[in-house]
């Protein structure tokens, strides 16, 4: 999985750096982003992980994005399978790039499990990716990300990192 996220991070890092002012049509500021992802998970030890995402962001300027964040998660552990959501906050910022159809982007996010998965009940995500925009009012997205869990019991954590893939639709 660490090659997985280095390879990613190296892709964004080679679309900043070939940068110049020009930017993806659907990012203005003053407009919205309304956005899903999913993403699958196998923890070594803990099992699997699916985890579908709503958000819906807020463009402040053309670079700097924030809003709320809802998840819906289904693990599974051995013959044990646990259901649960979570709330939070994201912040991302997009950068300029030469291609308008390609804006890489840095964020991250803090949320708050709900349900029977609360057992690990904080999380903090920092992740990095690029968005595609085959027309301007719609992205693909592929997001590398890193997690860390803490648990609602002293000293519990899990860290886990993986890749996401969605789609947004700037209104």
């Amino acid at each position: 999985m660490r090659g997985v996220v280095r390879i990613a991070a190296f892709a964004v890092a080679t679309a900043i750096v070939s940068g110049v002012p020009a930017l993806g049509a659907g990012l203005e500021a003053g407009k919205r982003e309304l956005s899903f992802s999913g993403t699958f998970e196998s923890v070594s030890g803990s099992g699997n992980m699916l985890q579908l995402t709503a958000e819906l962001g807020f463009l402040l300027t053309e670079h700097d994005e924030v809003g709320p964040t809802l998840g819906l998660y289904q693990s599974s552990v051995g013959s044990d399978s646990l259901t649960g959501g979570s709330f939070g906050a994201f912040y991302r910022y997009n950068f300029v790039t030469k291609a308008p159809a390609q804006v890489p982007f840095v964020g991250f996010r803090f949320e708050r499990a709900l349900g029977d998965y609360d057992l690990f009940r904080d999380r903090a995500e920092a992740d990095a990716g690029v968005r595609l925009l085959p027309v301007p009012s719609v992205a693909v997205n592929i997001t590398a990300f890193y997690r860390r869990s803490t648990s609602q019991y002293a000293g519990a954590a899990r860290n886990s990192a993986g890749m996401a893939l969605g789609i947004s639709f700037f209104l």
